[in-house]
């Protein structure tokens, strides 16, 4: 996955190890929303307990923040508005604090470690975990999404945990889906974006006078055709770093945007993709558009795939 150009805080970050805990038969304290922890935690098998306990790739790797109890967390956001699908305690194990979030009347609930960099789901007997970079809301992170949804019709729910953040004209998602009845986690690659992308259309016109455009940078501005599967054009624009022949603009492919999120919508139930497209020679952190897919589960290939784009929103419309 390609990796962002981030703000500096994002490369400050470094290597750390990451791994579900090592003995959950430990004391509960009581930090709950809603109710007392009381649910027993069995012990995590030894696939949890080894280096690779949190696998997979991130667009930096983890770095912990600094442990504030939940109560503290409580008193600065409402946490039942944010998780309304969880009961949300603090437990030791092993003299280590652990966020524990219980699925209603479910029996699975998952464990993030005071650091936020680790995320362990428990299910039954089994269990998995990967790398995360934080789950409650911190000075420079917005929170993550973290909801239970059946997404593939096999009436057993999936895990979905997203973290959006950016900066400096660039967006990303972390996006981890896990099927709570195996407990694996659907691979997601690039490729959902170039399916979002496949029937949007975008031919620059001309490079036109910025004066009623007002972009607030000094920069050629190029005009471009905006095609929706064919509908009715949308004209947007873009400013360029120097004026050229209308063919030396290439269209930079969804794939390898520097603007995507994935977002949780709770009333359509879906997972959404915003993807931005830029063009080559832009001024970096502008867009022409942004398109609109969904995120789907396509039985014949058992993974979540893109849906091809809905709707196309003109950053900078002309006129």
């Amino acid at each position: 996955m390609k990796k962002l150009i981030l703000p500096l805080f994002a490369l400050l970050f470094v290597t750390t190890a990451c791994r579900g805990p090592a003995n959950v038969q430990g004391s509960s304290t009581t930090a709950p929303v809603g109710t007392v922890d009381s649910t027993p935690i069995p012990t995590v098998s030894s696939e949890v307990q080894d280096d690779s306990a949190c696998p997979g790739e991130g667009y930096f790797d983890p770095i912990p923040i600094p442990y504030t109890p939940l109560d503290e967390i409580m008193a600065s956001r409402d946490l039942s508005e944010l998780y309304p699908q969880f009961d949300i305690s603090e437990i030791t194990i092993d003299s280590q604090n652990y966020f524990k979030f219980s699925l209603e009347d479910s029996g699975v609930y998952v464990l993030v470690d005071s650091g936020q960099t680790c995320l362990t789901v428990y299910s039954g007997e089994k269990s998995t975990s990967f790398p995360i970079n934080n789950i409650f809301p911190t000075a420079v992170n917005p929170p993550a999404t973290l909801v239970a949804e059946d997404l593939t019709g096999d009436q057993t729910p999936e895990l979905i945990y997203i973290l959006s953040d950016g900066g400096m004209g660039t967006a990303y998602s972390e996006c981890h889906i896990v099927d709570l009845s195996t407990m694996m986690e659907y691979p997601l690659d690039s490729s959902y974006k170039r399916v979002v992308g496949s029937n949007v259309k975008i031919v620059p016109q001309e490079i036109v006078n910025d004066e009623m455009l007002q972009y607030d940078i000094e920069a050629e501005v190029l005009l471009c055709e905006i095609t929706l599967d064919g509908q009715q054009p949308l004209y947007g624009t873009i400013p360029v770093e120097a004026a050229e022949e209308l063919d030396h603009y290439e269209l930079i492919p969804a794939e390898d945007s520097s603007y995507f999120r994935i977002s949780w919508e709770p009333d359509s139930k879906s997972l959404e993709v915003d993807v931005g497209l830029s063009f080559t020679d832009a001024v970096l952190g502008y867009y022409v558009c942004f398109i609109q897919g969904k995120l789907v589960f396509d039985s014949q290939s058992q993974n979540f795939v893109g849906e091809p784009c809905y709707h196309v929103t003109v950053d900078s419309p002309l006129g």
